[in-house]
């Protein structure tokens, strides 16, 4: 972290789009976002006894608590105008990051690994306890399988646009931004009560891959069905 490099944020692949509904695309073929990728794995919690009232209520929180970060992080937060369920967690949110010394390098930063065909958005990419370091906020209960594998397909992303970029100029910098992406530790913030959280690694590379070979297959087999 004392080489002096600048650490920018990595330039999108060509062919790769997002869309502010979480829709993904590389080569004009839609590719499946992380989130959506693990939900369909069987990891994502069980809502279904959940009234559908507090399910929107807290996706909006969810919602709204990510866009308040992002003002945040900007030094844009205009306090008074967040909803006081909203605000509480923006308090806890402005403390931790405050206690970690949180540098973001990006944030809300849209990644994209065209070798393993998935994209996603990256809530936080910087210095963690002084450290390079992946943040994902949760302003609700997620299994830490969950988080664990979603933080480990970003950094898969994120050192995989570095090292293209590296190709195309600047190769120093973007080489030794690829070198703290692969270095970087996974942490979850946890909104209320406000903790961050180091998640530790999936289980192993292979049941990750195992599960995108899967996802494809259910793709290629719906491409094909019959209408």
């Amino acid at each position: 972290m004392s080489s002096g490099l600048p650490v920018p944020i990595p330039p999108q692949p060509n062919g790769f789009m997002a869309t502010e509904a979480h829709q993904y695309f590389y080569m004009l073929t839609p590719i499946p976002g992380v989130t959506t990728l693990i939900a369909e794995s069987g990891l994502s919690n069980d809502f279904s006894g959940v009234p559908s009232g507090v399910l929107e209520r807290a996706a909006e929180r969810g919602s709204d608590v990510h866009d308040a970060t992002y003002f945040l992080l900007e030094d844009d937060l205009d306090e008074e105008s967040l909803l006081p369920d909203v605000a509480e967690h923006m308090r806890g949110v402005d403390q931790v990051l405050k206690s970690a010394s949180v540098e973001a390098w990006a944030h809300e930063l849209h990644v994209c690994s065209p070798s393993l065909r998935v994209g996603g958005r990256l809530d936080i990419w910087g210095l963690v306890y002084g450290g390079p370091g992946l943040v994902d906020v949760k302003s609700g209960e997620t299994r830490v399988g969950y988080v664990s594998l979603q933080l480990w397909l970003y950094r898969r992303a994120l050192v995989e646009m570095y090292e293209i970029a590296s190709r195309g100029g600047e190769v120093e910098v973007m080489q030794h931004a690829a070198e703290l992406a692969r270095l970087a530790r996974l942490w979850c913030l946890r909104t209320k009560p406000a903790r961050l959280v180091e998640v530790g690694l999936p289980d192993d590379e292979e049941t990750c891959l195992a599960m995108l070979a899967l996802h494809r297959r259910r793709e290629s087999r719906a491409h094909w069905r019959k209408v």
